[in-house]
């Protein structure tokens, strides 16, 4: 048995994947139950060789391009998902197998469950071509569909009114706290209108410089609350990238383990079959800062937006842009509610 601090090769991991450890139709439970975990696993390797492969030809995009957040996001999934790959290779032993089932017996994990939340996270459709695991929206049958590329986003549009009203009901029991973003809502509120009479370009442009107008307000409240010694009308912030991502922000608002990761796309493999794992640290709360809260602004929805107001796209009125943009611009919203908890008025 190969122990860690040995190299694990391609060779080591073909050869694992090509011995069969458990017979088949074993009289012995134990061995029954250990052939399962066996082919399990093998199969869950097979499935991240697949999504490595879609991560090197990348289908659907042109290799020369590629934007930088797409290439460092490409490059992260590939080493996360080989990592994976090595763990679910060393574990194809005869003693590591026989250890989990009989550990399983006292647990609820009674076979071998592989982390399909990290699989899916890191999917080369849906952590690159689609990037929309940040919205809470998104069903696990939707995120299964989009990580095999088999569910068209497009489909995605009908849901636009149902997060409108979401919209409409935040603000309404929000008043007080949106009093000093009455600039960006009044827009908020057109562009609704534009929606119901089907102007979805119009919709979604407004949508979209809402939401920067709203980021930079909600940075300038954060950054007298916090005391930090910015001007946040400096040239080097124009951007709002560099708005969110230069500024030294404070770690002060609280957020639970698993949507921190859905908002930031980085989910850490969750082995529950390893006996040190410690399950309640791996869930606990974390404490952010505004630009991790808003991190999905700087991924795909910022290379979308820039190549809309440069110019660059012109089709924006797909069903699936309302959506994308109305749940960005209520994320926006809901951190807005979130720190103004923390903080209290101007």
């Amino acid at each position: 048995m190969l122990s860690m601090d040995t190299k694990f090769t391609i060779g080591d991991l073909i050869t694992a994947l090509k011995t069969d450890i458990f017979p088949d139709n074993s009289d012995n439970p134990l061995e029954e139950r250990a052939r399962k975990w066996e082919l399990a696993t093998k199969e869950c390797i097979t499935v991240c060789h697949t999504i490595l492969i879609q991560h090197v030809t990348k289908p659907g995009l042109d290799d020369t391009k590629l934007s930088r957040w797409k290439r460092d996001k490409i490059e992260k999934c590939m080493k996360a998902l080989s990592e994976y790959t090595e763990i679910l290779g060393r574990s194809l032993t005869k003693e590591r197998i026989e250890v989990n089932c009989m550990r399983g017996l006292a647990r609820i994990y009674t076979e071998f469950s592989p982390d399909y939340i990290f699989i899916i996270s890191n999917s080369y459709y849906g952590a690159i071509l689609a990037d929309i695991y940040w919205i809470s929206d998104i069903t696990i049958q939707d995120a299964l569909l989009i990580a095999g590329g088999k569910l068209d986003i497009s489909e995605l549009g009908a849901k636009t009114p149902y997060i409108i009203n979401h919209i409409e009901e935040l603000l309404a029991k929000n008043k007080d706290v949106f009093k000093i973003y009455d600039l960006y809502t009044d827009t908020i509120s057109e562009a609704f209108k534009c929606y119901k009479n089907g102007y979805h370009k119009a919709f979604n442009l407004l949508l979209l410089t809402s939401i920067e107008g709203l980021t930079r307000r909600l940075g300038v409240y954060l950054i007298k609350k916090q005391n930090l010694d910015v001007d946040p009308y400096a040239d080097e912030y124009n951007s709002l990238d560099s708005f969110l991502r230069k500024i030294e922000w404070k770690e002060d608002l609280q957020i639970s383990s698993t949507r921190l990761e859905a908002l930031t796309a980085r989910h850490q493999p969750v082995s529950f079959d390893d006996p040190f794992f410690d399950v309640k640290k791996f869930y606990e709360d974390k404490y952010i800062t505004v630009k991790t809260r808003l991190d999905f602004l700087r991924r795909r929805f910022k290379e979308n937006r820039d190549l809309i107001l440069h110019g660059q796209e012109m089709e924006y009125n797909k069903p699936h842009h309302g959506y994308i943009n109305s749940w960005a611009l209520y994320e926006v919203l809901l951190a807005i509610t979130e720190f103004y908890e923390l903080y209290g008025n101007e």
